[in-house]
């Protein structure tokens, strides 16, 4: 009964957007086999493969701070569509390139487009929210995602032996579809009524850079946010080419499975996890998602049966949704309203720059060391920010 009320009380907007992300993710057949396209369609080794991966990822760097300040000027809503429609025609094109070199190109060019949406969807998501119900929005948000994401991979893994070009095609399609109900049914601002508004959310004047030298624990948060994020970024490289050296031919298939796993464990988990941490620090949430990371990832080395995998990714996807949820909804709370944009953008670039990082980084490491001393190192460098997560908790307000 207590979710039903809980259900109830989120903005209409953001169930909107929430359907929106289910779509979009329903079609997700590109991003999460990008290694796969590489080391198989294109012949690269692991230590290339990580640093074309991270340099396509490294789009995002210059689009989220462009999106930003865009979406300051504009509007969330104008630079959320426009990105989307540049996204979904280059994927278009992508398809007719799909193996050859110029894919990395087009994979480039879908990552600037997503990097511009990014800050676009953050503030955008913050404008439907207040202080009280934030963290239900976001988890509404990322819930949609990962309910189309329980069956987008897992399709995406049937199609890329023997229908490659369709995946980007297919994409593409279920994107536009999601175009379209954000174009008709989302508002691009919510009246919050005589709602008090939250100090730190009240307007400032000045540069976002100046705001953030007077702010040092949001530089020290986006530091150790990062480090969790080379955690997590170990899902799109390390975790794949370990189910290839398991499974051999049969690792993209069970890759996409374990997507799929990992996506219905969101599906069951969200709301229970919504609701029993609703009433934390986002800072304590944080360290939970951190401690989760290091089991789950730590474990994959010695999980030398699928079912083990399959519990190790169980573990890192509570995590993942502590850590989603709980970073958007702690930069939002901490933004003035008139630099939602652009501190999303910046500090979302600083915490992107792990999950980018990830695949160079895991890349050369495997090469150097091997897939299992990987294991253990993510995990340790995941409790060293939990630590570093609970001494900025003690420094702050409740």
């Amino acid at each position: 009964m207590q979710l039903i009320n809980q259900f109830r009380s989120i903005p209409r907007p953001a169930l909107i957007f929430g359907f929106a992300n289910f779509v979009i993710a329903a079609g997700a057949f590109v991003f999460p086999f990008m290694a796969l396209m590489l080391s198989q369609k294109l012949g690269f080794s692991a230590t290339h493969t990580g640093f074309i991966i991270y340099g396509v990822f490294a789009a995002h760097f210059p689009a989220q701070i462009l999106g930003g300040w865009l979406t300051d000027r504009f509007g969330p809503k104008p630079i959320y569509v426009t990105a989307i429609a540049l996204e979904v025609i280059i994927t278009i094109c992508a398809g007719f390139f799909a193996e050859t070199i110029l894919l990395i190109g087009f994979l480039f060019l879908i990552n600037f487009a997503n990097g511009i949406m990014i800050p676009a969807m953050q503030a955008w998501q913050a404008s439907f929210s207040t202080a009280k119900n934030r963290k239900i929005v976001y988890s509404v948000s990322y819930y949609g995602f990962n309910m189309g994401y329980a069956v987008g991979p897992a399709i995406g893994g049937l199609l890329f032996a023997d229908y490659f070009r369709f995946m980007f095609w297919g994409d593409a399609a279920t994107t536009i579809l999601a175009l379209i109900v954000v174009i008709l049914f989302l508002p691009g601002k919510f009246d919050h009524g005589e709602q008090e508004e939250v100090e730190k959310e009240r307007p400032v004047e000045g540069s976002v850079w100046r705001f953030l030298v007077t702010r040092p624990d949001l530089l020290f948060f986006a530091a150790l946010m990062l480090g969790i994020n080379i955690v997590y970024g170990q899902l799109t490289v390390a975790l794949p080419l370990q189910m290839e050296e398991t499974f051999g031919a049969d690792g993209a298939k069970f890759y996409g499975w374990l997507l799929m796993v990992t996506a219905i464990t969101v599906l069951v988990a969200t709301p229970i996890i919504a609701r029993v941490t609703n009433l934390n620090r986002t800072l304590s949430n944080l360290m939970m998602a951190g401690l989760f990371y290091a089991i789950g990832f730590g474990f994959i080395g010695v999980a030398n049966h699928y079912l083990l995998l399959i519990m190790c990714a169980i573990v890192f996807t509570v995590g993942e949704v502590l850590s989603v949820t709980n970073t958007n909804t702690h930069i939002a709370n901490e933004s003035p309203r008139n630099m939602r944009g652009r501190l999303s953008g910046s500090i979302g670039l600083t915490i992107g720059f792990g999950f980018g990082a990830a695949p160079a980084l895991s890349g050369w490491f495997i090469d150097q060391f091997g897939l299992a001393v990987l294991w253990p190192s993510v995990a340790a460098l995941a409790l060293i920010c939990v630590s570093g997560l609970g001494v900025l908790r003690r420094t702050q307000k409740n």
